[in-house]
């Protein structure tokens, strides 16, 4: 006998995400040497993101801090491009 609690009850799904930050690499050496964040730009992912075998795009748009984060992405499925707009 096996009693289930709903909000307890999870699916054999791993999940992951992919986060970061744009910043504006001012002496172009590739490193981040404090150099000023940029927010107001657009990540597009697109693949097969949450596991249902349908590929789909989701985007996000970095913050004040040029952070960006896509959560709970069906990691066992191929996602196919990131584009930064």
């Amino acid at each position: 006998f096996e009693t289930l609690v709903p909000q307890l009850a999870v699916a054999n799904v791993l999940v992951g995400s992919i986060h970061g930050y744009k910043y504006h690499d001012l002496n172009g050496n590739g490193v981040d040497d404090a150099e000023p964040r940029l927010r107001n730009i657009r990540f597009a992912l697109t693949g097969d993101t949450n596991g249902d075998g349908v590929a789909e795009t989701i985007t996000d748009v970095t913050d004040g801090n040029g952070l960006y984060d896509f959560r709970y992405l069906a990691i066992e499925h191929e996602l196919h491009k990131v584009v930064v707009t």
